[in-house]
C-alpha cells in the first residue's frame, strides 16, 4: 500500500511539473511578444504626442523564467536570458517540459554555456541580434540547436574554436556529434548526444 501511494505521489508530481512548465512557456511567449510589440511601436512612432504616450508605456513585465526539472538547464538558460536583455538580443526558443538526462550536469552545463557563448559572439558581429534555441529530449538522447543571424563573412575567433573543441570532446564521450551549418545570413550550431538506460 505504501509503495502504491508513493507511485501515485510521483505520478502526481510529474503531472504537476508538466503543467507548470507548460504554463511557464505560455507566459514567457506572452512576455516576449509584448516586449517585441512595444519595441516595434516605439520604433515607428509618427508624431510627438503619440511618441510621449508610447514612451510612457512600461515594458518592464515580470522576468521571463526558464523552468525545467533539470538544474543545469535552468541555470544556464536563465543566465543567458538575463545577458540577452543586457546585450539587447532577441533570445527565444523551446525546451521540454520534463527532461530525462543521462549525462552529468557538469557536461550538460559546459555544452550549453559553450554553445550560448558562441551564439552571443555571433550576435555581437551583426545588427540583427537574434538567438533561437531548441532543446529536444527523448528517453535516450538529447538534441541542442542554436540558430543565429550572422553576416556572410562571419568567422570564429580562437576562443570560439576552443569551445567547439570542448563540445566535440564531450559529444564523443556520449557517442554523439557536434554539428555546424552556415547558411545565407544564418549560422546553426548544436549537438546530438545519446546515453544508455543505465545513465538515466
Amino acid at each position: 500500500m505504501n509503495e502504491k501511494i508513493h507511485i501515485q505521489a510521483l505520478q502526481y508530481e510529474e503531472t504537476l511539473v508538466d503543467v507548470i512548465c507548460q504554463k511557464m512557456q505560455e507566459y514567457n511567449k506572452v512576455v516576449h511578444d509584448y516586449r517585441k510589440l512595444i519595441n516595434d511601436v516605439k520604433e515607428h512612432k509618427s508624431n510627438e504626442e503619440l511618441g510621449k504616450i508610447i514612451e510612457s508605456i512600461s515594458d518592464e513585465l515580470p522576468k521571463e523564467v526558464i523552468h525545467t526539472n533539470h538544474i543545469a538547464v535552468n541555470y544556464a538558460m536563465n543566465q543567458y536570458m538575463e545577458l540577452s536583455k543586457e546585450k539587447q538580443v532577441d533570445f527565444y526558443g523551446t525546451y521540454p517540459q520534463n527532461m530525462k538526462i543521462g549525462m552529468t550536469s557538469y557536461d550538460l552545463l559546459i555544452i550549453l554555456e559553450s554553445l550560448l557563448e558562441n551564439a552571443f559572439y555571433i550576435s555581437s558581429k551583426t545588427n540583427q541580434k537574434s538567438i533561437h534555441y531548441k532543446i529536444e529530449n527523448e528517453e535516450y538522447h538529447i538534441i541542442i540547436k542554436i540558430e543565429n543571424n550572422c553576416t556572410n563573412n562571419f568567422k570564429w575567433d580562437s576562443e570560439c574554436l576552443k569551445r567547439l573543441e570542448i563540445i566535440n570532446r564531450i559529444c564523443q564521450k556520449y557517442d554523439g556529434k557536434l554539428f555546424l551549418k552556415k547558411e545565407s545570413q544564418k549560422y546553426i550550431q548544436g549537438c546530438y548526444l545519446q546515453y544508455d538506460e543505465d545513465l538515466l
